[in-house]
Order: structure tokens, then sequence, then C-alpha cells
């Protein structure tokens, strides 16, 4: 992961914030990595574009070496791939968000597999920016480094292209063991039940339409929760390390969650459920004074119509799904744990894990109501007469 491309809430005093509240606040360590770049870039010719390095494969390294370019349309191959071969690979057009996708995974098999030395991954979507992919901490083992590219900056290398091109990649990176942790907050009362919040805290770019409107809903449900539920113990955690496939997540839930049989519910405030949604026209995007559609809430069997009944009206949301119909992110990880009583929201607004998912992609309008409807969710699912004494 790019150290100048992550962001986190550490320096932004929210730990103070929640033990203001009363909260019990710590740190949990998380082991991350990061990758340092140099202008990584794919030359074609006298053309040259921008890419990412995703990972760098087996050696850690990759020397600038000019080798032939195999140009394919994923997950099929299009083209004949000469032994060491650069190959590019375009992605079919969607919301990308992590390589862990079969489309992503079967074509770095096929590209390694039939001898190609670097993978150069053409992320298209909505935007044509360049969208980062969440991977495993230990991705690497591969036998070539994976770089990832604009569709946009694809574009301006094409009249470079002749019959039987060459290209270089140039990476410029190496991959760094990094610090990181999880917030966690709690108020032990004792109680025989907890109440648990989490949403990440860390994403790709600003990442202020994917991170935002959770971040601002766990710091105003920590305010609210501790009178509202006195009977209750409260656990808030914000995980870092989502880029890692939710490594953060793993951690709290391996050491530090309360478990299955003791929590009475918990919420997880996923991506950008409350991120502006745009118009696509031609190669554009035009703001709407609304919320993207693209986000889901997820729960589990007891909380379904309740989900369904609170956030009425809002397009995508109002949908609420039973969890065993799928989830994903931390939120899928909490439901396979054995958490019995769930409720989540995640989505990926037409800006995420971009470089453009900047103060643009929200309105607080948008999150304010639907931190008001969390409050009025919480309350139907957890009514008076259930509420230990």
């Amino acid at each position: 992961m790019p150290a100048a491309r992550a962001t986190s809430l550490a320096a932004t005093g929210s730990g103070a914030r929640l033990a203001s509240l009363g909260f019990a606040v710590e740190r949990q360590p998380i082991a991350a990595v990061a990758i340092t770049e140099a202008e990584p870039q794919l030359r074609v010719g006298s053309a040259r574009a921008e890419v990412a390095v995703h990972c760098l494969g087996a050696p850690g390294t990759y020397p600038a070496e000019t080798r032939p370019l195999s140009v394919w349309g994923a997950p099929e191959v299009t083209a004949p791939v000469p032994r060491g071969a650069i190959v590019v690979a375009h992605l079919p057009s969607q919301r990308w968000s992590s390589a862990l996708h079969p489309i992503v995974r079967e074509t770095v098999t096929h590209a390694f597999d039939a001898g190609a030395s670097a993978l150069v991954l053409v992320t298209h979507g909505p935007s044509g920016d360049l969208i980062h992919l969440n991977r495993t901490r230990e991705a690497g083992s591969q036998d070539g480094p994976i770089a990832l590219m604009a569709p946009r900056d694809w574009a301006g290398l094409q009249p470079a292209l002749v019959p039987n091109p060459t290209g270089t990649v140039s990476l410029n990176a190496r991959a760094i063991e990094r610090p990181a942790f999880n917030v966690v907050a709690r108020i032990d009362r004792g109680a025989a039940r907890w109440l648990v919040v989490s949403t990440p805290r860390s994403g790709w770019g600003p990442c202020v339409g994917e991170r935002g409107p959770g971040i601002a809903a766990f710091l105003e449900l920590a305010r609210w929760a501790p009178q509202r539920f006195p009977r209750f113990n409260l656990a808030f955690v914000c995980t870092s390390s989502h880029e890692f496939e939710n490594a953060g997540g793993a951690a709290f839930l391996e050491s530090g969650a309360p478990t299955p049989d003791s929590t009475a519910l918990w919420l997880h405030l996923g991506a950008g459920f409350a991120a502006r949604d745009w118009h696509e026209v031609g190669r554009r995007l035009l703001p709407l004074p609304a919320p993207t559609h693209n986000a889901f809430l997820v729960a589990t069997a007891p909380f379904v119509e309740q989900a369904r009944a609170a956030f009425s009206g809002v397009a995508g949301l109002e949908a609420a799904y039973e969890a065993s119909q799928g989830a994903a992110g931390e939120l899928q990880n909490v439901i396979t744990a054995g958490y019995g009583a769930v409720i989540g929201m995640f989505g990926a607004h037409r800006f995420h894990h971009t470089a453009q998912d900047d103060l643009r992609c929200v309105d607080p309008v948008h999150s304010i109501d639907a931190i008001t409807r969390l409050k009025r969710l919480l309350e139907a699912s957890i009514p008076a007469d259930r509420r230990p004494s």
C-alpha cells in the first residue's frame, strides 16, 4: 500500500474525544505493509503513463526492463504471451474494490501461468480513474509484480502501439513493514450484554466518501449511546488496515471483541453508505443532490424488518437483505465468526478507491439523515422490555 495514499484518523484526536465521553480507550497494534513509490510508470516508445504498484512479486523488486507487450481483455486471453512479456489486462468496467474478486484472481493466474514477467491491470470503472484494489498483507507470492493503471492513461499510450509492441515497466518501489493500530473504546459496566459499533478508519487516497459517513456516524453514536443504553456495555472499534482485506477487523475479532453470546447487537458502519451520487454523462460525472444508490443494508434475521422500516425511502438501503444472502468486508467476517445479532452497511460510490474521493463526494445532509435513521434502528432493535436490568 503506498504510504502517501493511505489515510487514517490517528492524529485527529478521535481517541481523546471518545475518552471524554467516558470510554476507556486503547490502541490495538496491527502489522501492516507500505509500498514506497517513486514515479512508477509504463513506457511504450516515447509515451509514458503513471501506474500504481499493487504488489512487487516474490523477489520484492522489479528492474526497468524493456519486454514484449501483450494486451488482454480480461479475463479472457486475447493475445499470445511471449515468455517474459509484460501483460496489460483490461478489467471489465465495474466499481472495483478487492483483488480477491474472481475476475482479478483469474487474470493474475492466467498472466503468470502464461509466463508474464509483470502484469498491469487497467481498472475500468465509472470515473475513468485508477482504482486501487484491496489485497492481503502477504500479497506478492506471484511470479512477478502487479501494477494498476487508469483507463484514461492507457488511452494516452495507444497511439504508440504498433504491431508487436514493446513496453517498459519502471516501478521504483519497495515494500516496508509499518505499524498500524485499531482504536478500541469500551464502557464496561459489568452488564450481561454488549453493544458493538465498528467502522474502518483507513482507505485509499482521501477516501472522504468511503470513510467520512462511517466515521461521522461512529462518533455521534458514541456520544449518544452511553446515555440511551445505560444497561449495556459498549464497545466501539475503529479499525485500521482495511486495505489488507480487513486485517484490523480480523485482529479485533481474534482478540478484544465480546463473544457472540454476550453481544446483544453488532452494528457495522462500512464503506460509503451515505456518499454523494453522480450522473454519468459520457466521460463526465455530474453531482446529484442525493446519496448513492449503490449502498447495501444487511441484517441478521431478527432485525431485517426494522432495518427496512428505518431506511424506508432511501434508495439502496431500503432494500435490506438478510445476512444469509451474503455481505462484504468486515461485516462478512463478523457474520462468519458466529455473531447472530448483526446489522451492517457498506457500498461503493462512483469514486470508490480513487484519488478523486474528496470532499465533493459527501454532503453532510446525507450523513445526518443516515445517523438519525441509525438511532431509530437501534432503538427499534433493542426495545425497552428487552433491555437487561
